[in-house]
């Protein structure tokens, strides 16, 4: 998974580590840094590049590199001027981690999932985001169904600024039920697909029981 702080961008890649400053719009990494553990999570290698660009076949040609090599006793230093960087990350993964999830595509949800499965670390946040974005026509019928007892029902005088009130209020609640639920599916690890149908199903159920209450009272 990655994070961003001040210092750029930190991203795991299988035993290594890699900080980047900065993206460029032309998809190169600048100012890399790849830390390299080994199976007893022992700091192995400390490589720095100026500039990283993307070649095919999941490889980077690195330029100004200076490694870092730290052995039994001691630690000693390599410079190149050109190397390649083997590593699953791409420039689209390198995109994603720019944005929000919920900014993301579902494309882009998917194979950043995949990366990061593949790497053994959390993605429930990004399923979240994938599945809201799946079901989004089913909120979108819900939040219809939920409309249409009031708008079938005879307008009367001074009711019509009390339905625009309620109208508001349901639509808010159902925001903000979405988002409780979607912080509360990744605080505690549940299903994506519990968290973001549950706020769905119960405000169905409501639409259900406000379209037979009011019938009841036409």
């Amino acid at each position: 998974m990655a994070t961003q702080f001040r210092s750029g961008i930190w991203v795991k890649d299988n035993g290594s580590f890699i900080n980047v400053r900065e993206m460029l719009p032309d998809s190169s990494l600048r100012d890399l840094r790849i830390y390299e553990f080994d199976d007893v999570h022992r700091l192995r290698r400390i490589s720095t590049a100026k500039r990283a660009v993307f070649n095919q076949n999941h490889q980077w040609i690195l330029s100004d590199v200076e490694r870092t090599v730290f052995d039994k006793d001691s630690a000693h230093v390599e410079k190149e001027g050109m190397a390649v960087w083997n590593s699953v990350i791409t420039p689209a993964v390198m995109a994603t981690l720019l944005v929000e999830p919920e900014q993301m595509s579902l494309w882009n949800l998917f194979t950043y999932i995949k990366h990061l499965k593949e790497n053994s670390q959390q993605t429930v946040r990004f399923e979240i985001a994938e599945w809201g974005k799946l079901i989004y026509p089913f909120s979108i019928l819900v939040m219809m169904l939920l409309a249409l007892p009031f708008g079938l029902q005879r307008p009367r005088s001074g009711a019509v600024g009390v339905r625009i009130m309620i109208g508001i209020g349901l639509g808010l609640g159902f925001y903000l039920a979405s988002r409780f639920f979607s912080y509360l599916g990744q605080l505690n690890d549940w299903s994506p697909a519990v968290s973001t149908l549950a706020p769905n199903v119960a405000f169905l159920g409501l639409a259900f029981g406000l379209g037979w209450w009011m019938e009841r009272h036409a």
